[in-house]
Formats: C-alpha cells, structure tokens, sequence
C-alpha cells in the first residue's frame, strides 16, 4: 500500500469518528433551553428592582424611628413645662400624638409595600406629610423655651419684690432710695416687656401647621425674634437687680 493511500484510509477513519461527536454535541446544544436575552434583562431589572424596594423599606423604617423618638423626646420636654396653660400642653401633645401615630402606620405600610414606584411615594410622606423637623419639634422645643423664660421671668420678678420691701423700710427710716427705685421700676418694665413678648412668640408658634411649611417657617422666625427680645430684657433685668441688690447691701451695711 502506496504511502498515499495509507494517509487517505487513515484520514478516512478519522473523521468517520469525528463526525458523530460533533453531532452528538450539536444535539446536546440545541436541547438547552437557554433564556433569551430579553428574559435575562427582566430577570436582571427584577433582582435590581426587588434590591431597591429592601433599600427603600429600611430607609423607610429608619427615617420613622428617629422621628419617633424625637417625638417622644420633645412630648417629655413638654410634660416638664410648668408655665404654659393646660390647653396649650394638651393642643401640642395632641399634635406629637398624631405625628406619632400617623408614623407608625406608615411604617406598616411602607414594610408591606413591594410595588417601587409606590414605595418611594410613601418614603416621601414622611418628610412630606409630617413635617416633623420643620414644623412640629420647632414648634414643641420653642414652646418649652419660653415656658423655662417664663420661669426665669418669675424669679426675677420676685427678687425684684424683695429689693421694693427692703427700699420701702430703708425710705422709712430716712435712706435716699432713688436709685433703687429707679432701678426696681426699670427692671419691673423690663419684666412686664419680656412677658409679653414671650406671649407673642406663643402665639406665633402655635400658628404653625403642617400643611402650610412656609407660613411655618414664618410664624417660626418671628417667634424667634421675639424671643431673642425677651432674652436680653431679662439680661438687663438681671444686670439692673444685681447692682441694686449690691447698692441694697451697701446700704444696710452703712445703715448698721
């Protein structure tokens, strides 16, 4: 056998065994049902989909509780007041109430939600619908502000009835007390201007309303303005009764 024909039986052979592997795998090949890529692509958009709903739901849950416990928070600022009239208490733990309340039920909503367009729109009311870093704890830290202003306003007051009895006994005896009732009227107008400055504040802080953010921040620097008023009232309040109150010692001293 010539070495051509040797090459040309062996070539033969070798592909009398090839062939039927190639065939086999081509049918192995076509019998996989292999997604298409338009399937591949949904079942990718709904893994990405399902991801950001749990991202969502967790913001969701988050951004609630920190709202709830400020809530808590300001109501137990706000049960300390001692100045504020009971109707003014029971309107804003009324309002931290609802807040609260409203909160929660949002949450079960928001952790029940899988539809993503949906869920966003319900992760928005929270800053949206409630306001509560805007409108409601401005409204409740500002109120119980002005209830410790109202106290410190007090004591002021009493000290200064304390200096008006000590001048009136020294007037008796024969004391020049000018200046100490120059002082003590000074400070009783000052004490009367803080007070109703603090009243309007008050006012305008209990103006504020959640659905109107704006009109909330309005009312809310206006109250501070008044309060910034009162403050330094009660400063040169304080500053007037402190060197009446050394004069008064002086006096007594000297009177001795």
């Amino acid at each position: 056998m010539t070495p051509h024909i040797i090459k040309y039986t062996l070539g033969a052979a070798l592909l009398s065994l090839i062939l039927p592997i190639i065939s086999l795998a081509q049918t192995n090949t076509d019998s996989v049902d292999l997604p298409t890529r338009a399937e591949a692509i949904e079942s990718y958009r709904q893994a990405r989909e399902t991801e950001r709903v749990a991202t969502l739901q967790q913001l969701g849950n988050t951004l609630i509780s920190r709202r709830i416990d400020a809530l808590n928070t300001a109501r137990t600022r706000l049960e300390a007041s001692s100045h504020l009239t009971n109707a003014t208490v029971a309107t804003v733990q009324a309002t931290l109430d609802e807040r609260a309340t409203a909160l929660l039920q949002l949450r079960e909503t928001i952790q029940t939600t899988d539809d993503l367009d949906l869920l966003k729109q319900h992760v928005r009311e929270i800053v949206d619908a409630h306001r509560i870093y805007m409108v409601v704890l401005p409204q409740t830290y500002g109120l119980a502000l002005i209830d410790r202003m109202y106290q410190y306003a007090t004591s002021l007051s009493a000290l200064n009835d304390s200096i008006i009895q000590y001048t009136s006994e020294l007037q008796t005896s024969g004391v020049d007390v000018q200046s100490l009732q120059a002082a003590t009227d000074d400070a009783r107008a000052n004490i009367s201007a803080a007070q109703h400055q603090l009243a309007d504040a008050q006012s305008q802080l209990l103006s504020m309303r959640i659905p109107n953010p704006d009109e909330a921040r309005e009312y809310r620097s206006q109250a501070q303005q008044q309060i910034a008023s009162a403050r330094d009232a009660l400063r040169t309040t304080r500053a007037t009764l402190d060197s009446a109150v050394a004069e008064l010692k002086n006096m007594l001293h000297t009177d001795e």
